[in-house]
């Protein structure tokens, strides 16, 4: 090829280079990128914009179920001796509950959460922190006619036990929508806080001390002598190798007698074990005074401390 024809063609090449490359080599740094103008409609109502380098949708703000507990309902189990408060239906169009309201575990231990990826037979298992609570999540999935349903075990510990919340909910394919509902499915997947939800209800939750230990002898303001015997019955949680602390004091709060209760049975369970303490004393200060029967804490943790005080009128061994 003659020459003269090889210097225009490569100085053209040269040209439709620069044009090119030319933008993106010398491309000033962090330039502003101009969004679409379009909007994004949130499941609580309100709509976010484009934003970032990728005009990405932002994030819609998270929601849960109605978290005014004032309308939630009491759910209480008297075998247990616990109640929570949970929301009768999910603030959500797209998830649904299909076990629910949640079906709740109290027993004692200490809160571990060893984690593990899920297969089909066993759960996938994570440790989660929720406004500072710390909560082992298990989760099981299968799908069903376009759905997926998923069963959480939410369990923390709170009052020294060991509390679980297990419920299942139903979430559909949501690509299996036309749009709007799929894009509306999509962002209320997002933006559901079940977690909130979960600790919501966990936090509500109460004890009854009735449902831990029960004194027979004595009850409240009876006249009581030395040598007194104490008899009830308690929750293997109570106990620490079969025996707990109990405490007799005067009205001001100074020791007058103190013991061990013993358990009459077998302690290692989670239902009521009976128990018996004899404590002997002499010369009370004052003509009253207060019981107190104590759950054995072995780590010393105060969290982890609970007792039932009964008032008595004490009376002097002759």
């Amino acid at each position: 090829m003659p020459k003269k024809v090889i210097i225009p063609i490569v100085l053209i090449l040269i040209v439709v280079l620069g044009f090119i490359f030319w933008p993106k080599v010398f491309k000033p740094q962090n330039s502003p990128v101009a969004c679409t103008m379009e909007a994004k409609l949130c499941p609580d109502g309100s709509s976010v914009g484009r934003s970032g380098p990728n005009c990405e949708f932002a994030p819609c703000p998270q929601v849960a179920a109605d978290n005014n507990q004032d309308s939630w309902k009491t759910f209480s189990d008297p075998a247990l001796g616990v109640s929570f408060k949970y929301p009768d239906k999910l603030s959500a169009d797209y998830i649904t509950p299909a076990d629910w309201p949640p079906v709740i575990k109290v027993s004692p231990g200490q809160f571990s959460c060893v984690p593990q990826s899920g297969t089909p037979s066993l759960p996938d298992r994570k440790v989660k922190t929720i406004n500072n609570q710390i909560y082992c999540l298990e989760t099981m999935s299968e799908g069903a006619a376009g759905s997926v349903y998923t069963t959480y075990t939410y369990t923390t510990a709170k009052n020294s036990q060991l509390v679980s919340l297990t419920f299942t909910l139903r979430y559909p394919q949501c690509l299996n929508y036309d749009n709007p509902k799929q894009s509306d499915c999509l962002a209320e997947r997002q933006a559901f806080d079940l977690d909130g939800l979960v600790n919501g209800m966990v936090l509500s939750a109460g004890f009854s001390k009735a449902d831990l230990i029960q004194v027979s002898y004595p009850v409240p303001n009876q006249i009581v002598a030395s040598p007194l015997t104490i008899t009830g019955q308690a929750r293997g949680m109570w106990f620490f190798e079969a025996s707990f602390p109990i405490e007799l004091t005067d009205a001001n709060g100074q020791t007058v007698a103190s013991g061990l209760a013993q358990a009459t049975s077998d302690w290692m369970t989670e239902n009521f074990v009976p128990f018996t303490a004899t404590l002997k004393f002499t010369k009370p200060q004052t003509s009253t005074g207060v019981l107190i029967l104590k759950k054995d804490n072995p780590s010393g943790l105060p969290e982890h401390d609970d007792s039932l005080q009964i008032p008595v009128v004490l009376k002097s061994s002759s």
